[in-house]
């Protein structure tokens, strides 16, 4: 799949959210979703991660409802990043494997590496950094770091 890293953005968040935050978290990323959208913004990559990389791409496949054209490409590290996790989480991970529109598999298996390549291609593929971060240290910090760092405009949520 063919895509413009000017009119697409990306995501990159912690894996847990508060319970009593994730409504804010979620109202404020659809704004920001939206508020690209009207700016031309077509393309969304997400990281198929727990947490905000899912949230957001559950705000992506409910706002095809108004915008039916806005892709969605999840990049995947590796081929089994759910293998450790919960059944109903798994469940929720292979739905939104059948709502995007592309899938960049990263690398064949699993390393130490490959969330941080996963990473590194959504910001290189991309002109905008929508964030959910709350501390100076872990992956998504790092990201954030290397969004801004690259000349990416980066949103914080």
């Amino acid at each position: 799949m063919e895509f413009d890293p000017i009119a697409t953005a990306c995501f990159t968040g912690h894996r847990s959210i508060p319970p009593q935050r994730e409504e804010q978290i979620r109202r404020k990323t659809e704004q920001a979703v939206v508020d690209l959208i009207f700016r031309g913004y077509d393309t969304f990559i997400v990281g198929g991660a727990l947490g905000f990389d899912t949230l957001a791409q559950q705000i992506l496949t409910d706002l095809r409802g108004e915008f039916p054209y806005i892709r969605i490409v999840m990049a995947i590290p590796c081929p089994d990043q759910d293998k450790t996790w919960g059944e109903a989480d798994r469940r929720t991970y292979r739905q939104l494997l059948e709502t995007a529109d592309a899938r960049i598999l990263i690398a064949r298996e699993y390393t130490r590496e490959c969330m941080l390549k996963r990473n590194r291609y959504m910001i290189h593929h991309s002109s905008v950094c929508i964030a959910y971060c709350t501390r100076d240290t872990g992956g998504t910090a790092y990201t954030v770091r290397h969004a801004k760092e690259s000349g990416k405009d980066v949103i914080f949520i």
